[in-house]
């Protein structure tokens, strides 16, 4: 075809695996699915690599170098996204295909732009039935959302009820102590990143996904003006199984709105902790909750420093107990040049905390409860909470979606 000169007619991989022509036939035409590629656009063999892989999946641009940061007067709503929160949130619009049997990933790429502290960091989906209710509440006045308890106005838009659905949480991620803007400082053996790259599976949302419209958010905790970047992408790979499954999302406190003025999640300091109702329309098989949960409370002795015993009841009946923790923080301290240096020759980011580490994505438990019966059902939550003294903000940042 006046490409080239030769044709590659075995290729041997460490001896191990090796393709070998059979035959060589010549053909008048190629065949219709067959690129050309331009001849004039030549690649090095690591932009080649970089597209035969590329060439493996589907794309799907989500933002690219967006802003999150604290700053009241940042309030955009186009065809592009959605910018609230003063400006610690922000949310895109978007348009699934069809999906059959595709693994499903979300990519997020974070780096700091003038924070140097570890932040909460949330993506969360909204469906076009929550249009009118968490959305409306992030571009208008989240005390337009339902309280819990119900009627007490203390908790706005954290826990289902009949009227009602808390957004369903895909990530759960924590910013470093300052990569990106503090990574130029200069420590011997020590080669800090210039941003936090994180990568999670989300096929379980496939069903709410598929050919539908839907509302991916992005909120980074921060009261610092000069905050985060972000770029995000969901990829689709073939392989996976089709799935379709029903979800319901229970509860999410974690504190989207709090630059907006949403309380702070202390829902813990009840010691019934949170209860939500659910029903089923029809007997349900391998039912699952998906649990994501993070102590917080940066003081000594706060809920982020100490190990507190989380328990899941299913209709009062214990179904799942742990005291969740991640003690190998001090494995990321590369990605942390900005944390604070003690006495004793740790960082702040080398400490064991609860369930979480700086520049890490918290992984869900999955709590299997079996087949349930057709009716009214419900889940609970208790963790003995560390009661606030002073300005002390002890709390749990949880969410939990049913999947049957």
């Amino acid at each position: 075809v006046g490409i080239s000169k030769g044709v590659v007619l075995e290729v041997n991989i460490n001896n191990t695996y090796v393709t070998t022509a059979g035959k060589i036939e010549t053909l008048k035409q190629l065949p219709k699915a067959f690129k050309i590629p331009n001849p004039t656009h030549f690649h090095s063999r690591l932009d080649f690599k970089d597209l035969q892989w590329r060439n493996l999946f589907t794309e799907i641009p989500l933002v690219d170098s967006a802003y999150l940061g604290f700053n009241p007067n940042k309030k955009e709503y186009n065809d592009s996204y959605i910018h609230a929160g003063n400006g610690t949130i922000l949310i895109k619009e978007i348009t699934f295909p069809e999906l059959t049997n595709e693994l499903i990933f979300l990519d997020l790429k974070q780096w700091s732009t003038g924070d140097a502290y570890d932040r909460t960091g949330t993506v969360f989906l909204l469906t076009e039935e929550q249009k009118d209710g968490y959305l409306a509440g992030i571009l208008n006045d989240f005390k337009s959302l339902p309280t819990y308890p119900e009627g007490s106005g203390k908790y706005h838009g954290t826990v289902k009820n009949k009227n009602y659905l808390p957004p369903y949480e895909l990530m759960r991620f924590f910013t470093t102590f300052g990569a990106g803007k503090y990574s130029g400082g200069v420590m011997k053996n020590r080669n800090w990143t210039n941003d936090t790259y994180y990568r999670q599976d989300i096929t379980e949302y496939k069903a709410l996904l598929s050919g539908k419209k839907v509302y991916i958010g992005f909120n980074i905790g921060t009261w610092t003006e000069n905050g985060h970047q972000f770029s995000a992408n969901i990829t689709l790979h073939p392989g996976g199984e089709e799935q379709s499954q029903n979800i319901i999302p229970l509860f999410n406190t974690v504190p989207i709105m709090e630059m907006h003025g949403q309380e702070y999640p202390h829902h813990f300091l009840d010691t019934n902790g949170i209860v939500v109702s659910f029903d089923l329309k029809e007997d349900a098989k391998n039912v699952r909750l998906r649990f994501t949960t993070t102590g917080h409370g940066g003081h000594s002795g706060g809920d982020e420093f100490v190990q507190i015993t989380n328990t899941v009841l299913l209709d009062e009946k214990v179904v799942f107990t742990i005291a969740p923790w991640k003690s190998d923080c001090a494995t990321y301290r590369h990605q942390n040049p900005a944390s604070g240096n003690f006495e004793n020759g740790l960082s702040s980011s080398d400490y064991n905390r609860s369930n979480w580490c700086p520049g890490q994505i918290t992984n869900p438990y999955w709590i299997p409860l079996g087949d349930m019966k057709a009716g009214t059902h419900t889940i609970r939550v208790k963790i003995p909470q560390t009661k606030n003294i002073g300005g002390q903000n002890n709390a749990w940042y949880i969410s939990g979606q049913l999947f049957y």
